[in-house]
């Protein structure tokens, strides 16, 4: 299957760790590996002011790359967002979706998809 290099960052700015991450949602031939984000951002620990990254080969052929990632942070909350990797490469929309405790942007950027957390708090104060 011929593949397209991705990257997906994942930046904690946040006060607090987030001691897993667990994504699900992947589709087996959307990704060289079969596995996308599930099998190389799964359990990942991304302590406060810290990120991570990976390097996501995306099937060239596919036209969605879909993943979900749920953010789990050492003082019980939790996020979690959806997006297309694809877009990392402009292939693709993003289709981001998001729910939780915090604020959560993506941006996109020589093959990358870069995800934010923020606090609630840090917005509120700029108001």
């Amino acid at each position: 299957m011929p593949s397209q290099e991705t990257h997906l960052k994942v930046t904690n700015l946040t006060k607090t760790d987030i001691i897993a991450t667990v994504v699900s949602g992947t589709n087996p031939s959307d990704w060289e590996n079969k596995l996308g984000p599930a099998g190389n951002f799964q359990g990942v620990v991304i302590p406060a002011g810290k990120s991570e990254e990976r390097r996501e080969e995306v099937n060239r052929f596919a036209s969605n790359c879909r993943f979900t990632m749920k953010l789990m942070f050492a003082d019980q909350t939790q996020d979690e967002y959806t997006i297309n990797q694809k877009f990392a490469i402009g292939k693709a929309q993003p289709g981001f979706s998001h729910s939780g405790d915090h604020i959560v942007n993506y941006n996109q950027g020589d093959k990358y998809i870069i995800i934010t957390i923020y606090d609630q708090a840090k917005f509120q104060e700029e108001d």
